[in-house]
């Protein structure tokens, strides 16, 4: 719904169609939910790769590459329950029913989490969910 950039079509048509006071939108409240996780395969594919490039040790590029590869968020895999270090945090919590375009903009999310499982935390995972009610 967010990642896709679906919300605004949502939106769009919830004000252009819906009716007033009676009309059932769905679905009707999403969220956007976090948690730290372990992703060594993602990892050595992206960084661990400059090690041995056919051959070729390149390892000197590695900091280079953290740089770069961490200052562009959005890759989208899916990773897998086990991998999360932590209990996945909601926050964003939107009611499709009042949510308006200029909240979607600049949003900020303060946050916190307790390491509660063994591992090397390699990403923040991020997903949404939707429900119908």
């Amino acid at each position: 719904l967010v990642a896709e950039a679906m919300l605004d079509a949502v939106l769009y048509a919830r004000d252009r169609y819906l009716r007033p006071k009676s009309g059932i939108l769905m679905p009707s409240h999403g969220r956007v939910v976090i948690a730290p996780a372990t992703d060594p395969e993602f990892w050595s594919e992206n960084i661990g790769f400059w090690k041995n490039v056919h051959g070729v040790d390149m390892s000197s590029l590695i900091k280079l590459a953290k740089e770069e590869f961490l200052r562009k968020p959005g890759h989208t895999r899916y990773i897998k329950a086990d991998a999360l270090l932590a209990t996945p945090t909601p926050v964003w919590l939107l009611d499709l029913y009042e949510t308006k375009q200029e909240h979607m903009e600049h949003q900020r999310f303060p946050f916190d989490f307790t390491i509660d499982k063994k591992g090397t935390l390699h990403c923040m995972a991020a997903w949404f969910d939707v429900a119908f009610a």
